[in-house]
């Protein structure tokens, strides 16, 4: 009997011992993808998609967080001056749930590829559509994904071009 109460007490000592250790958590990304950064006092964090609330560190260390962290439009690659040409895209509707209708407002017809992304990075399709013309509606069919968030790349097969934008599937 006295060796299963000192089992038991040994057993509880080093329960006890063990959670009792001290953690600290560091600053990390929840998403699909995305990265934290940090040096000389400041922090950078990125993701794809997610909401993230305001949030301002009372200590003084300039964490702020605010929206999302990706805007519609994810990037414009500088070089698109290149066309020769002001030049948008209007995707709609979005939300989508199963056709996602692309027009070009372009004012000369141009090459563009169309790619459709999960927020993994993985290209789920990928169409190469030569010589589109000025306000042409190009029509996806996106029936056959799950709901979700996408991103929608469009760029000229040369890469001068390069927009990206969320499309979310309902």
């Amino acid at each position: 009997m006295k060796k299963k109460i000192l089992l038991s007490l040994v057993l509880a000592a080093s329960v006890t011992f063990l959670f009792a250790q001290e953690y600290s958590l560091t600053p990390t990304v929840i998403s699909t993808a995305g990265h934290f950064n940090s040096a000389g006092g400041y922090s950078l964090s990125g993701t794809i998609g997610e909401l993230a609330v305001t949030t301002l560190d009372p200590g003084g260390s300039y964490i702020l967080t605010q929206g999302f962290q990706q805007p519609f439009a994810v990037g414009v690659n500088p070089g698109f001056d290149d066309l020769g040409m002001d030049w948008s895209v209007n995707a709609y509707p979005n939300p989508v749930s199963d056709f996602l209708n692309i027009r070009f407002n372009i004012e000369n017809p141009v090459d563009f590829n169309i790619e459709i992304i999960d927020l993994t990075g993985k290209k789920l399709w990928i169409r190469n559509y030569p010589g589109i013309m000025p306000q042409e509606v190009i029509s996806i069919d996106l029936s056959r994904y799950v709901r979700g968030v996408y991103m929608l790349r469009i760029s000229t097969p040369d890469q001068k071009v390069n927009k990206i934008y969320k499309i979310q599937k309902f």
